[in-house]
């Protein structure tokens, strides 16, 4: 009966032990404008100091319309 309870136990180091969070200096403005640019987006200049704009970019072309995001 001990054994049994000893294999349904939870095991006492976490699940993800490869997961460690990295620390940057980088604010989260600079992150998610490199991330934007990984991406492939086109950074334009916003009109707000603390927002990001990209360049329209065209995601589809359905005959009748096209579906185009900023």
């Amino acid at each position: 009966m001990v054994l049994l309870a000893v294999g349904c136990s939870p095991a006492l180091h976490p699940l993800y032990r490869d997961y460690e969070v990295q620390v940057s200096s980088d604010t989260v403005h600079a992150r998610l404008e490199q991330a934007f640019t990984d991406a492939g987006w086109t950074l334009v200049e916003s009109v707000a100091p603390n927002a990001i704009a990209t360049a329209p970019r065209q995601l589809s072309n359905w005959g009748l319309y096209k579906v185009t995001v900023q």
